[in-house]
């Protein structure tokens, strides 16, 4: 995923039936690199319920690959079924 203005926020989809839900780290460009935001996802109540998040992000100049990092206490933490950035500025 390449996001191609200065993100300051993400939004997404996602649903969980984990009670303890999970996050979802965005990572500049791989699974070691900095961590540019966490996207907290709280337990919907079974696997095909979807609510949508929003969190912040630290906003590096030019454009960045991202890595999303699904983290969680159980096998599954979440299922996601978008994710976009919110552009603040022109590319």
């Amino acid at each position: 995923m390449t996001a191609k203005w200065r993100p300051s926020a993400s939004t997404g989809s996602a649903a969980s039936g984990n009670p303890s839900g999970g996050v979802i780290e965005v990572r500049d460009g791989n699974p070691e690199a900095a961590l540019l935001g966490t996207c907290r996802v709280n337990f919907t109540g079974g696997w095909d319920k979807f609510n949508t998040f929003t969190c912040r992000l630290r906003n590096p100049a030019g454009n960045r690959d991202v890595c999303l990092i699904f983290k969680g206490d159980d096998t599954e933490c979440c299922r996601l079924n978008w994710f976009a950035f919110t552009e603040t500025g022109s590319p």
